[in-house]
């Protein structure tokens, strides 16, 4: 008879999970299928303590479940890590740059306040595109220049994501052709 933790659901148990994963004997558990890992005797999964030998397990189900003792806490800790990740919001920026600009041709300065948020993990049914497990994405912010909404910019990882925000010299320039930007003194930003 089936425990009652065991019963088939809809909802994952993580605690759950995460109880069997620290009851069972610790990793690594390594499958040895005859003829494959060794020449003679039966099949057997090799642990840290006592070894486990299946009757009527397919070599791929023996493989999977020896796979499992160190896939299952890694699988974990990539929920934890997703979960602190989605559950942070995208609140306070990591970096800012407070710059004045006005209209080409008009001497009214105005504040532009530029802003770089930590880099997320992307959401795959947010973009077009598949991204793999370390794609990652920082939200830049132009405050003061309405049509100058960069948004998110995506990385193979959160590094890069971080390295491709940060640069905002390309979208200075860009707008350099309907805006002139100054420093907070006064000084030209593009001045050389």
């Amino acid at each position: 008879m089936a425990a009652q933790d065991d019963e088939p659901s809809e909802i994952l148990n993580l605690d759950a999970v995460r109880q069997r994963s620290a009851s069972a004997t610790p990793g690594p558990w390594k499958s040895y299928i005859e003829g494959r890992d060794h020449t003679s005797g039966s099949n057997f999964i090799m642990t840290s303590g006592d070894d486990i030998a299946l009757l009527g397990a397919t070599k791929a189900d023996q493989d999977f479940i020896a796979h499992a003792r160190q896939d299952v806490p890694l699988l974990l800790a990539e929920i934890d890590r997703l979960t602190v990740s989605v559950e942070t919001p995208v609140t306070a920026p990591i970096a800012e740059r407070r710059l004045l600009f006005s209209d080409k041709g008009n001497s009214e300065r105005k504040p532009l306040l530029i802003r770089i948020f930590a880099p997320r993990p992307v959401d795959p049914d947010s973009v077009r595109f598949r991204p793999d497990a370390d794609t990652a994405s920082c939200v830049v912010e132009f405050d003061g220049i309405p049509d100058a909404n960069v948004g998110e910019i995506y990385g193979a990882d959160s590094l890069q994501a971080l390295q491709l925000a940060i640069d905002i010299e390309p979208v200075l320039k860009r707008l350099s052709k309907r805006y002139d930007f100054y420093f907070p003194t006064g000084e030209g930003y593009f001045d050389e």
